[in-house]
């Protein structure tokens, strides 16, 4: 993986809002390019195009007092899936003293979509005055191959808390590989994307395998659309 410098730093705190608003990032890639149209193997390009800090509940069921929560939106701006990423962000005070800092992995974003995530922190609202958020590590292709037409049988989403699981059965017997990775991109109910669940099948045997794929991270403020669907994709590696 290569290291990103992109950087998202808010203005200041919306009074009326209770919320910390951040400004689009419009940086190029490190190749200095903005448009790769005219290349034969595109590459995908993420970027964190906002970071913000909301006022809610601290749990998602709405109890409990108000409390921080960071959102952060990375976007694939190209027309192919992109690989894992991790993006780091941070809250500061007024004099810019670091607060509190937090990390979440991604394992694919798929074309043209952007990224949605929500962190609970453990801050002083009060004090909070602006908040980073950056792409510290990626891997900008997928290095593993789709598995186009496998049958997924009697899938479902089960959301509790942070972890949402994804899990059904694939049809395998036209299936040559002996190890398979399913990963299932999972949206809200106003169709942005939330992150993947995977999970990697080993010694694939038989017509027909159970996948159980989950992932955390998938907390979600009160008030806010929680995950509700997916797609189950199957490829031949880990992407």
């Amino acid at each position: 993986m290569r290291r990103r410098q992109v950087l998202v730093a808010t203005t200041g705190v919306v009074g009326m809002a209770g919320c910390v608003t951040g400004e689009r990032s419009g940086e190029r890639d490190d190749t200095g390019e903005s448009d790769r149209s005219d290349r034969p193997d595109r590459i995908a390009s993420a970027t964190v195009v906002d970071a913000n800090v909301l006022t809610a509940p601290y749990f998602s069921n709405g109890g409990g007092e108000e409390t921080p929560w960071v959102r952060v939106d990375v976007e694939n701006t190209e027309s192919v899936p992109h690989g894992g990423l991790t993006v780091e962000h941070r809250l500061l005070d007024a004099e810019g003293t670091e607060l509190t800092s937090s990390s979440r992995a991604g394992t694919y974003v798929p074309a043209n979509a952007t990224w949605r995530y929500f962190v609970r922190e453990d801050a002083d609202l009060e004090s909070v005055e602006d908040v980073e958020a950056e792409i510290v590590d990626e891997r900008a292709t997928v290095d593993a191959t789709l598995i186009e037409d496998v049958p997924v049988r009697e899938p479902s989403l089960s959301f509790g808390g942070d972890l949402v699981t994804v899990d059904g059965d694939l049809e395998v017997g036209a299936v040559d590989e002996s190890t398979l990775f399913v990963v299932a991109p999972v949206h809200d109910d106003e169709d942005t994307f939330r992150g993947s669940c995977t999970h990697g099948i080993r010694d694939v045997d038989g017509d027909r395998v159970e996948f159980n794929a989950d992932a955390a991270g998938f907390r979600t403020p009160d008030g806010y659309p929680a995950p509700t669907d997916t797609d189950v994709l199957v490829f031949d590696d880990r992407p």
